[in-house]
């Protein structure tokens, strides 16, 4: 059985784990981009040239065959190094390269571990989805638009994300003995 954390990120250890990171350009981009998309690692490596849209501030998730494509706002504080990364290549690269051709999954993990033995802060994937989920929930995002903007696939995902109760009260919307009147 997978022992869930429930641990989350504070505004102050993301700043930490980023400047942990900046002696390292492609570390750096990496860090930041994970903490401000949530992407999972998969999503981050399998970037290729043509799913960024400089103009339009635009990145594409391509999905799976169970989870759609999605689109993303790219923050302005990641402009600048997306568009560094496209420049010179051709659209069928991939954005982030590594030894063949793509960065492994692994090397991302491996980014994991380096920061967390210099900084003491857990970092995984899930952690940083998890934090900004809720995040996203605090702000009165809508539950559906959070998992829209992670890729989760169900409701019941999300709600695990967010800590919430996926289960409703029920509510008395309207009397139907008022609507429709039969007994007459």
């Amino acid at each position: 059985m997978r022992i869930r954390s429930k641990k989350m990120l504070t505004e102050g250890e993301m700043r930490t784990l980023v400047q942990a990171s900046k002696d390292y350009p492609r570390h750096y981009t990496w860090t930041r981009t994970l903490l401000w998309l949530g992407l999972r690692p998969s999503e981050l490596v399998a970037i290729r040239c043509a799913d960024v849209d400089i103009e339009n501030r635009i990145l594409k998730i391509c999905g799976s065959a169970r989870i759609q494509d999605r689109f993303l706002e790219i923050p302005g504080c990641l402009l600048k190094d997306f568009y560094s990364e496209t420049r010179g290549k051709k659209p069928e690269d991939f954005l982030f390269y590594g030894r063949d051709g793509k960065v492994h999954k692994r090397t991302i993990q491996k980014l994991f571990q380096k920061l967390k033995s210099q900084t003491g802060i857990e970092i995984t994937s899930p952690i940083i989805r998890k934090t900004i989920a809720v995040r996203m929930d605090s702000y009165g995002v809508p539950i559906k638009e959070i998992g829209s903007y992670l890729g989760c696939k169900t409701l019941r995902a999300i709600y695990k994300l967010t800590g919430k109760s996926a289960k409703t009260t029920p509510q008395k919307l309207f009397s139907i003995e008022k609507i429709i009147d039969l007994e007459t």
